[in-house]
């Protein structure tokens, strides 16, 4: 398509059987695909309470030094299995490869624990250099740890250090707010907290992609599940329309709201960092 923000079917794959039928279907913009071009590092999610047949959306993307989620495009799939993400990973990189003659091989993938995740990623990349859990699920593990814990304050306390060290996105400030962290924790010479810390000393995030699944259920399906074809056509006339126009720097209304996004984000990183420091 001409327009930069139209919504558009880069790959699909439709086995037409009754007894097992299967579809997957990878939609973009030429503008969402730009998003591949800086990066090395993805988010991927797959989201639900969208399709009343209970369908997965995956939602793949990246992120900008603000955090801010950048999104390469959406599947719509029946399964959420090893075949789906790696067909939903080997259509951004062959979509890229075709609009822009650029190799897409990302070394950083951040997910959910999943194996299908991972094991699609490696099958489409072949390799991974980091390997990074969503903080949505690294604070269900954070806090089935911290019941070991009987002292309450003690308990209320590590959880708003580890809360406040996630605000902080520079991975500097980071790596040095651990060690005070460990140092300021360690000093109770308390087995549990010792297990504690060595268990969650290494945590990332993906908060901005799980923002953008909620955001997708709240502003585009009203919380309720829609008909499969009913979601096709908010899937491309709202949804990936928005997604595009609002990282389009070209459109003056939409560019501007990213600036003060941006803004917002610098703003909890700064506040983040005063906690932490002091």
């Amino acid at each position: 398509p001409n327009d930069p923000d139209e919504c558009f079917v880069a790959n699909y794959y439709i086995k037409d059987d009754d007894a097992d039928p299967l579809f997957r279907l990878f939609v973009t913009t030429k503008n969402l695909m730009k998003n591949c071009l800086n990066s090395n590092h993805v988010y991927t999610d797959a989201t639900y309470k969208l399709i009343w047949q209970g369908y997965p959306v995956l939602i793949v993307g990246t992120t900008d030094k603000q955090c801010a989620f950048h999104p390469f495009g959406i599947v719509l799939c029946i399964n959420e299995e090893t075949n789906d993400f790696e067909f939903m990973f080997k259509s951004v990189q062959l979509t890229v490869e075709k609009l822009y003659n650029f190799n897409y091989c990302p070394i950083i993938l951040v997910a959910d624990a999943s194996e299908a995740i991972t094991n699609g990623f490696i099958n489409v990349f072949n390799v991974i250099e980091k390997r990074i859990m969503c903080w949505f699920h690294v604070t269900k593990n954070i806090d089935t740890q911290l019941n070991a814990i009987k002292d309450k304050k003690m308990k209320a306390e590590l959880r708003q250090d580890n809360e406040f060290m996630q605000l902080i996105k520079n991975e500097t400030i980071f790596d040095a707010a651990i060690k005070l962290f460990q140092k300021k924790w360690k000093s109770k010479k308390c087995p549990l907290i010792n297990n504690f810390i060595d268990y969650f000393i290494n945590v990332c995030s993906n908060n901005a992609l799980e923002a953008t699944n909620r955001k997708i259920k709240s502003l585009y399906t009203f919380q309720e599940r829609l008909p499969v074809g009913e979601f096709l056509s908010v899937f491309e006339k709202d949804i990936i329309h928005q997604l595009s126009r609002e990282r389009n720097v070209d459109d003056t209304i939409t560019s501007q709201m990213q600036k003060l996004s941006q803004m917002f984000h610098l703003e909890i990183y700064h506040f983040g960092h005063q906690l932490i420091t002091g």
